[in-house]
C-alpha cells in the first residue's frame, strides 16, 4: 500500500481530528482503566495507574516507533486528563456503591472499552499519516494504539487480555482501520473517522452480544 498524497490543508484537518479523538479516547480508556482496577479489587492508586497506562501506553510505543514526540510528554494535558477521569470514576463507585453491580460494571467496561478501541485506532492511523507513513504501516499503528494499552493494563490487573481471547477485538480494529483508510480517500477525513469509529463501536458491541468469534484450532 502506498503513502497517501495528503495536502498541508488536509494534514491540518487530520491534526485537529487527532486531538479530538485523543481526548475522547483518553476519557473513555481512563474510565475503562479505573473499572478494571475496581473489578480487580485495587485501591485508588491502582485505578490511577491503570487509567494512565490504558490511555497512554499504546500511543507511547506508537510514537517511539514512528520517532515522533511522545504525545503525553509533548502535551501534559493528556496525563492530567487520564488521572482526573480515573480518580473521578473510582471515587464515584466508592461513594455510590449501588452502582457497583457485576452486570452494570461489565456493561460500562464494554462500552468504554469499545469507544476507546475505536477512537484510538483512528488516532493511530491519523498520527501515522501525519508522519508520512504508508497506509499499511498506518493500519498496523492504528491497531497497536487501540489494543496496546489494554494489553498492558490487563496484565497488571491480572486479567487475561482480550486480544488473547477468542473475542473479536483485534479484528474489529483491523476492519475499522482499513475502512477509515478507504473512506478517507473519497471523503473528508473527519467524516471518514467518525464513520469508522461508529462502525467499530457497533461491531464490537454486536460481537459480544451475539458471541461472534473467529474459528480456532482445537487440538
Amino acid at each position: 500500500m502506498i503513502t497517501p498524497n495528503i495536502s498541508p490543508h488536509t494534514i491540518e484537518q487530520i491534526s485537529l481530528l487527532l486531538e479530538v479523538f485523543l481526548t475522547i479516547g483518553v476519557i473513555a480508556c481512563s474510565i475503562s482503566g479505573a473499572l478494571r482496577a475496581i473489578d480487580s479489587k485495587m485501591d485508588i492508586t491502582g485505578a490511577l495507574l491503570l487509567a494512565f497506562i490504558i490511555s497512554n501506553a499504546g500511543g507511547t510505543i506508537r510514537d517511539l516507533i514512528l520517532k515522533a514526540p511522545v504525545f503525553w510528554i509533548k502535551d501534559n494535558y493528556y496525563v492530567w486528563l487520564s488521572l482526573i477521569i480515573g480518580a473521578s470514576t473510582y471515587m464515584l463507585f466508592y461513594y455510590l456503591p449501588k452502582l457497583f453491580t457485576s452486570r452494570r460494571l461489565n456493561q460500562m467496561l464494554l462500552i468504554t472499552d469499545a469507544i476507546g478501541l475505536g477512537v484510538f485506532c483512528i488516532a493511530g492511523v491519523e498520527k501515522s499519516f501525519i508522519m508520512g507513513q504508508p497506509a499499511g504501516i498506518a493500519i498496523i499503528m492504528g491497531i497497536w494504539t487501540a489494543v496496546g494499552g489494554g494489553i498492558i493494563a490487563d496484565v497488571i490487573a491480572n486479567r487475561i487480555p482480550l486480544v488473547f481471547s477468542s473475542e473479536l477485538y483485534i479484528t474489529v480494529s483491523l476492519c475499522g482501520a482499513i475502512l477509515y483508510v478507504l473512506l478517507s480517500a473519497i471523503m473528508l477525513h473527519s467524516l471518514a473517522g467518525f464513520i469508522a469509529v461508529i462502525f467499530m463501536v457497533v461491531f464490537r458491541m454486536l460481537s459480544v452480544k451475539f458471541h461472534w468469534k473467529l474459528p480456532i484450532i482445537r487440538a
